[in-house]
């Protein structure tokens, strides 16, 4: 029966220990989640001030070639719209740029 007594009080400490050690795994990762959170609001709010900015770019380009009109016929697209996910739709879309049909 005293046998019994120290196993469970070993198995009570192991316990204990491995639950401790889990707090701080939980914890580094709350930690990591929120820094990954900031991260990805820092990064959405430089994505908007550059979609802004290359919006603003491209409405005074069309100001400077005449066509200051035709920026509502050819709203801008996302960034994500002009990012293909493939090889030959990447290759095919820096074609598009190069050749000037950005709004297709």
């Amino acid at each position: 029966m005293h046998a019994d007594l120290d196993e469970d009080r070993r198995r009570l400490e192991q316990l204990r220990a491995q639950r401790k050690r889990l707090d701080e795994e939980i914890d580094q990762l709350r930690a990591s989640r929120e820094q990954v959170a900031r991260e990805v609001s820092e990064q959405q709010e430089k994505l908007e001030r550059a979609t802004q900015a290359v919006e603003e770019k491209r409405a005074n380009h069309r100001q400077m070639n005449g066509t200051g009109t035709a920026a509502a016929e050819c709203p801008l697209r996302p960034l994500s719209a002009l990012i293909p996910s493939s090889r030959r739709r990447r290759r095919n879309a820096r074609r598009a740029l190069h050749e000037g049909a950005v709004c297709a």
